[in-house]
């Protein structure tokens, strides 16, 4: 028999009284979030967590109110803000027996990345991310949806220019987003050459940022691997911070258009096609695996593969989906799965791809140098093979080829014509016994020469790596 309360609802009807409520508050959850982002960023802009690391101890809410120079008409105001702060974690409250104010203190969240002092800090990230230049094109984001225009992410809509073309023209907002973008590849850089560093780098002997911005990546890799020639390779308001820098060579260009052997930093920013040319810009300007020469990617790959890993709740996978939105509204860009790496890779001409040790923050990937110097016309027959299902076949004729060739050439002798395709004991065809290798550099590819025209005096010569970075840590180690 069905119960009834004694408010004479009926238990299925209480039940479903129940879940509206929750479902009621999980909205009101979703809709004030944002003041949690905007609290964070009132406390990194007052510098409260500097405050309290000064003071060394919990710190009493009627001196913080002093050190910050707030007023006591605020100070209610103030210690509502605190308490949404220390649910959030990043600080952490007590009352002390004897005292009747509340006392804050370091949460290691906020120890570790709002301190300004700390080699870790992330405030100047905070700020970036949080800036009304990256947070008002959210006002038109459905309006983008809708558009017949042909703006390729809110934020261009919104602004009439690109984060990039911006960036550009704004110094003010530049200088603030290369600060935001470093204070983050501060963190990764540190993790990246505590855990990879020697197997990654160790015996490069140069190296060139893609995309690299103000040079944090490669000023810190600079210092760990002072044999290792670095130089950074971005837009020309970007790299001029980095003129007279001792340690890293500055080299403005477009990575659309022609990449120095280096690494090449935030490929999410950009759609499928434009990675892969940057790939593929990237493969021309290296030499072959054999002889070092590598493509570093430092990229996310998220595990949301299907809709069960969306519908997970926990704080990795909101984190995914929110940057994976995020990305979409700044820039034409996105965060991809191992499948859409994979495919990527294939098309830029990668070999194959293979995880690292941990899934969901590390991918390598490995190639070969596919079709090396032979002819223009034996490339591109073979390129247009290079498709699923026969891919495969196609690679193990390309890796025995490449290696041939490279042979060849090192003994000084002009290349033989090889099989056109498959096994390499297969009969030469009749119809490929006229072709003949070049040994010169393909269609717009630079020569040697006309790349060190290119760079500094300081640095000329043939880098070996090119990396390819991003805020996320990911690897594609042995690119070529």
């Amino acid at each position: 028999m069905e119960s009834t309360n004694k408010n004479g609802i009926h238990g299925d009807q209480e039940v479903a009284m129940a879940e509206l409520i929750r479902g009621h508050g999980h909205l009101w959850n979703i809709i004030f979030s944002y003041v949690n982002s905007m609290a964070l960023k009132c406390a990194a802009e007052l510098g409260i967590a500097d405050v309290i690391h000064r003071h060394d101890q919990p710190l009493p809410m009627s001196v913080l109110l002093t050190k910050l120079s707030i007023p006591l008409s605020r100070a209610d105001s103030f210690r509502r803000l605190m308490r949404l702060l220390v649910h959030s974690g990043l600080f952490a409250s007590s009352t002390a027996s004897d005292e009747k104010e509340e006392a804050y203190a370091l949460t290691p969240i906020s120890a570790s990345f709002l301190v300004t002092s700390k080699a870790e800090n992330m405030s100047p990230f905070v700020l970036t991310i949080l800036d009304p230049v990256l947070v008002d094109p959210w006002h038109c984001l459905s309006r983008w949806f809708t558009s017949a225009a042909e703006p390729p992410a809110a934020f261009d809509l919104f602004h009439g220019k690109s984060l990039f073309e911006l960036t550009g023209n704004n110094p003010e907002f530049n200088v603030n987003f290369n600060r935001g973008m470093a204070a983050d590849a501060s963190f990764m850089a540190k993790l990246i050459l505590k855990q990879y560093g020697d197997d990654v780098f160790l015996g490069l002997r140069s190296l060139v940022d893609v995309g690299g911005g103000t040079g944090f990546l490669a000023t810190a890799i600079a210092d760990a691997f002072p044999q290792t020639k670095c130089a950074v390779f971005d837009l020309p308001h970007v790299v001029s911070s980095l003129q007279g820098n001792p340690t890293v060579a500055a080299i403005a260009g477009n990575m659309f258009e022609f990449v120095p052997p280096a690494d090449a930093w935030i490929l999410h920013d950009w759609n499928d096609e434009d990675c892969v040319r940057i790939l593929r810009n990237c493969k021309k300007a290296i030499p072959p695996k054999e002889e070092g020469g590598k493509v570093i990617i430092i990229e996310m790959v998220t595990t949301l593969e299907n809709e069960e890993d969306v519908s997970i709740h926990d704080e990795t996978t909101e984190t995914q989906l929110l940057f994976d939105v995020f990305v979409r509204a700044a820039v034409p860009g996105k965060e991809r799965s191992e499948a859409e790496w994979k495919s990527i890779f294939m098309a830029a001409g990668q070999k194959s791809l293979q995880l690292g040790p941990e899934d969901n923050l590390y991918v390598e990937g490995f190639a070969s140098n596919l079709f090396a110097k032979a002819d223009k016309q034996d490339r591109a027959g073979r390129a247009d093979l290079l498709t699923m299902p026969e891919i495969e076949q196609k690679q193990k004729y390309a890796i025995w080829k490449a290696a041939d060739i490279r042979k060849a050439l090192k003994e000084g002798r002009k290349p033989e014509p090889g099989p056109p395709g498959g096994d390499p004991d297969q009969s030469i065809s009749s119809g490929l016994s006229s072709y003949t290798y070049g040994t010169q550099p393909s269609d717009g590819l630079p020569s040697s020469q006309q790349f060190d025209n290119a760079l500094p005096q300081h640095i000329h010569g043939q880098f070996e790596c090119v990396i390819c970075a991003s805020l996320a840590t990911y690897f594609l180690p042995q690119y070529c």
